[in-house]
């Protein structure tokens, strides 16, 4: 298996896996969580776009809840 540490201002921020699709992003920091499960070309392609985001101060955008998982939460 190829991976690859990627790395924003000196902070680990999340791996990519090579794949069948390209190098598979998962992060480790939730302010590149809306690259979670993307392909990329190539490890600095995903390097440049986690930096960008997080240069772009933009909020991560949030996962999207499945009915019945157990992150959904029930009303009190």
């Amino acid at each position: 298996m190829v991976s690859y540490t990627i790395e924003v201002a000196e902070d680990e921020v999340g791996i990519v896996v090579l794949g069948q699709d390209g190098y598979r992003f998962f992060g480790t920091d939730s302010r590149v969580r809306s690259l979670e499960g993307h392909d990329f070309p190539s490890a600095a392609a995903a390097t440049r776009a986690a930096s960008d985001l997080i240069r772009s101060g933009r909020r991560p955008i949030e996962p999207r809840r499945r009915p019945g998982s157990y992150l959904t939460s029930s009303a009190a």
